[in-house]
């Protein structure tokens, strides 16, 4: 029998193969992430600049490879990735698409890209990128979104420990001075400011509640948090001048290893540049040097770089060298504000602890004390 009805034979296995290739074509499908959001933004990013890299050195599909590449991701991540790539299968070109899909790529990733496809260095902006990404420390960043979460947490359990006190023990508290006949409140400060803060909520609750709900949902737009981050935090937090001038120097980095001449370079970011400030400071710059002034000391004079990095600048005859010192100069500048982020965490940390815990003190305060109050009023 094992020999009988060859053909049939090699018939059955022939249709066997194919239904089990078809079955595992159709089958679950998988991904790499998981349901949880477990990816940071910043490796959700590098994977965005390693696909379009990718597209761009072996001429691929971009739009194609973007695609493919959001049904990796899931929730905000995926939707942004697909309008990306819907954008570029439409026909428009790979910075605009950036461009208008807000939060799929930071903004100074998505500058650096602008620059180099217009300053046609976009291989070397895209390695440039990359290799920024490896070498970074996000220290800095961690240790604040877990000060943050831990913040939020405290904050959360303290705020729901005092709308128990003051929903439950305080009307109690008050109803003992009627019924025992108290004639006089406690004259403790931390119960009178309790009975403010209660008379303030009460009074201002729908307010407060409105206003909330409001910031709550703003924060939650792209277009609030690109404001935010582009006009309000540069005013607020003035390390980020140095990060602007860091990233200034790496894109310039790149035209000087490319041989592209630097006024072009200088009016190709103040006509994109995402940051207002800066994009007028470039402006002052250019002009200054088409009106014959050295690059460097226009730099100097709009307040890009200091003085000091306009002279060494300036003595770099090569423009190897000059490239190799632009990018130790933004390194050095991004490593500096690194380390102040840290310190001043370190000292943000102990004063908002101490701050909540003197919430909390001033809580228990106002209720031991009126129960002492009691106790000696009714001896």
């Amino acid at each position: 029998m094992k020999h009988a009805f060859p053909t049939f034979q090699r018939w059955l296995a022939s249709a066997t193969e194919i239904v089990t290739v078809k079955k595992f074509q159709r089958g679950p499908a998988w991904k790499c992430s998981t349901i949880w959001p477990s990816d940071t933004r910043e490796a959700v990013e590098q994977s965005l600049v390693r696909i379009l890299a990718v597209a761009h050195r072996e001429r691929l599909d971009a739009a194609r490879l973007v695609a493919l590449l959001a049904r990796e991701h899931r929730a905000l991540d995926r939707g942004r990735m697909e309008r990306l790539a819907k954008r570029l299968s439409g026909g428009i070109p790979l910075a605009s698409a950036l461009e208008q899909t807000r939060d799929v790529l930071s903004d100074d990733k998505v500058l650096a890209i602008r620059f180099g496809s217009q300053s046609g260095t976009l291989a070397t902006t895209f390695r440039e990128l990359l290799d920024q990404s490896q070498m970074a420390s996000q220290r800095a960043k961690i240790l604040f979104q877990q000060w943050l979460v831990y913040c939020l947490v405290v904050v959360a359990v303290m705020l729901l420990l005092i709308a128990f006190q003051v929903a439950f023990i305080l009307p109690t508290f008050r109803q003992l001075i009627e019924e025992f006949g108290v004639a006089r409140q406690p004259a403790l400060w931390s119960w009178r400011l309790l009975n403010f803060t209660v008379e303030i909520l009460r009074a201002f609750t729908v307010w407060i509640s409105l206003f909330g709900s409001v910031l709550l949902v703003a924060l939650t737009l792209p277009w609030t948090r690109m404001i935010v981050r582009r006009n309000i935090l540069p005013l607020l937090v003035r390390p980020i001048a140095k990060l602007r001038s860091a990233q200034l120097m790496r894109m310039l980095s790149v035209a000087e290893d490319e041989g592209r001449p630097i006024p072009g370079s200088l009016s190709t970011l103040a006509h994109y540049h995402f940051d207002r400030s800066v994009r007028m400071k470039l402006l002052v710059a250019r002009n200054e040097v088409e009106q014959g002034a050295e690059i460097w000391s226009a730099l100097s004079n709009a307040r890009l770089i200091t003085e000091r990095e306009s002279r060494a600048l300036a003595n770099s005859k090569c423009r190897s060298t000059r490239a190799w010192l632009l990018r130790r100069l933004a390194t050095w500048k991004a490593d500096g504000v690194e380390r102040r982020a840290i310190t001043t965490l370190a000292l943000v940390q102990p004063t908002v602890i101490l701050i909540l815990g003197a919430i909390v003190l001033c809580v228990a305060w106002a209720s031991i004390g009126f129960i002492s109050h009691i106790i000696s009023s009714l001896a």
